[in-house]
């Protein structure tokens, strides 16, 4: 009897694309075979288009297939090649690399092995990653069968009390801010500076359920169980408790997305509650069961707090940074002397976080999983798409390849839509070039087409004043672009890309040297409109 062949399945993680200018958060794990792509639909010839859009449908046509066209294809090529942040310098990882470690059981698995794994990659790793990577390390020499969230849960106690002696001299700092109001402190204001302060010294209160913060942290938590099957109920779930903020009828039914969720055949189970809070608790049961199917102790820790909230028991939250904020602007919001309130936030971005303490990392991932501790260690590092012209100008090249750039997230979310030319004064004055020569290694590999390197170049000059040097593209690459028999008729196209403006008349004259030094061919200018830097 002959056996058939034994061969290994690939999965890859499918995300969704962002269309903002800052970090790509979605991480909706549905697993598709390997050769299942992006296509791009047949563009539609419409005659009455502008001169720019028939120029790239133009373009469209002398442009290799198998040059890079989607933004999945091109946040991917950080995952057989370095990629550094167009900003920091860091190299950064692709997502599909990070899911894959997961999906394997890098995270959960012993240190002893996160650490052999993740080992080449160190030089990735924020500043605060690196410090608790280095901690693993050693641990991993003590008790190599431990796991992360051991690892962890050892300094936790001693990272608490480093924490909050940093914390507390900033939180009275604030409180001094707000004496200085010229009528005193409101009492919602004080009532939001007793909340958190309670909450940074870990003493229970009686605290008011919030679906949306429930919400989001059951979502958080889906990112990293691997099983679909439990996954997708995890994600259905806290919609549906979201959902329960949206109920204005007498019947919680009458609500669509409660409704699909636990109604059968238009037919309501009896046993079902029928009040929002009986609502919410029902929920909670559900996703504490996959909680113990899947032995995940943030989210059974999460429906515990859950549930005390629910019934009006006292509980414990931690303190946080980004829930202290939204509250403070959320009391403020009225209040019309701005230059007081400005003062106060300045005062309130001191406080410790997860991405810049060390301690606040531990103190944050007290109840967390392993696979939760592994990807948020790295994910400061996942590459982000960077529009360098901002979406939000909505010109009409702004989803085009040559306004994309790589960062990593905690740069793309900083730099957001301001201006580009300010943000890079806050890192090395090597920082595009280096990035830029990524970028022509691609070019000279085949990736990336002649026309989008010189767009991105464009792209750059006119963000942030910055020249960048092209003068490492490859001879091959001229070749293969300009074969002798038709090098007039691609050239002529540059012409027309610097006549629309969408690459420099400088660059223009380089090619026609370079191709006149390195290939022997003569290309005449034609009707170059002479657009320099």
């Amino acid at each position: 009897m002959k056996i058939a062949e034994i061969r290994n399945y690939t999965y890859n993680a499918q995300k969704k694309v962002s269309l903002n200018n800052h970090n790509d958060y979605s991480r909706n794990k549905l697993f598709i075979p390997q050769n299942d792509s992006f296509q791009k639909s047949k563009p539609i010839i419409n005659f009455t288009a502008n001169p720019a859009s028939l120029l790239e449908k133009r373009l469209h046509t002398i442009t290799s297939s198998s040059k890079i066209k989607s933004k999945k294809e091109f946040r991917e090529l950080a995952r057989n090649r370095v990629i550094h942040c167009f900003y920091c310098q860091k190299p950064v990882f692709s997502q599909d690399f990070v899911d894959e470690l997961n999906i394997r059981g890098v995270f959960d698995g012993s240190i002893e092995n996160f650490v052999k794994e993740l080992a080449p990659y160190k030089s990735y790793l924020k500043p605060t990653s690196y410090d608790i990577f280095k901690y693993i390390e050693e641990t991993a020499k003590l008790a190599p069968q431990t796991h992360l969230s051991r690892a962890l849960q050892i300094l936790n106690e001693d990272a608490i009390q480093d924490l909050r002696q940093k914390q507390l001299p900033i939180f009275k700092q604030i409180e001094n801010e707000f004496q200085q109001l010229p009528a005193g402190i409101p009492e919602k204001v004080l009532q939001v500076l007793k909340t958190h302060k309670n909450r940074l010294k870990g003493i229970p209160q009686i605290e008011e359920f919030s679906p949306k913060d429930f919400s989001y942290k059951i979502k958080k938590a889906s990112e990293t169980v691997v099983k679909n099957i439990h996954r997708t109920p995890l994600s259905n779930y806290a919609d549906t408790m979201l959902a329960t903020t949206q109920t204005k009828y007498k019947n919680i039914y009458d609500n669509n997305i409660i409704s699909k969720t636990f109604q059968n055949n238009n037919t309501l189970d009896y046993r079902m509650p029928v009040n929002i809070q009986g609502m919410q608790l029902y929920i909670v049961e559900q996703i504490k069961k996959i909680g113990i199917k899947t032995g995940r102790n943030d989210i059974l820790t999460t429906c515990k707090t859950a549930e005390d909230m629910l019934l009006g028991k006292p509980v414990k939250i931690k303190f946080s940074n980004k829930a202290f904020c939204h509250d403070l602007e959320k009391v403020l919001t009225d209040y019309s002397n701005n230059s007081i309130k400005k003062r106060i936030f300045k005062t309130v971005e001191k406080l410790p976080t997860s991405t810049n303490n060390m301690n606040s990392f531990i103190a944050k991932h007290e109840f967390s999983s392993s696979a939760t501790i592994g990807y948020e260690l790295l994910k400061p590092s996942i590459t982000t798409l960077e529009h360098m012209q901002p979406e939000s100008t909505k010109g009409p090249y702004v989803n085009h390849l040559g306004n994309f750039a790589h960062a990593c997230g905690p740069c793309n979310h900083k730099r957001s839509s301001g201006d580009m030319a300010v943000y890079l004064e806050k890192f090395p004055k090597t920082s595009p070039q280096v990035y830029f020569n990524d970028m022509i290694g691609v070019v000279n590999d085949g990736f990336i087409s002649l026309e989008d390197i010189l767009r991105m170049k464009e792209t750059i000059y006119r963000q942030s004043g910055r020249k960048m040097n092209i003068s490492t593209l490859s001879t091959n690459i001229l070749q293969e672009n300009f074969p002798p028999d038709k090098a007039q008729e691609k050239f002529d196209f540059f012409i027309e890309l610097a006549n629309n403006y969408l690459i420099s008349g400088r660059d223009v004259l380089w090619l026609q040297q370079e191709l006149r030094k390195r290939c022997g061919l003569a290309v005449k200018l034609h009707d170059l409109k002479f657009i320099f830097y």
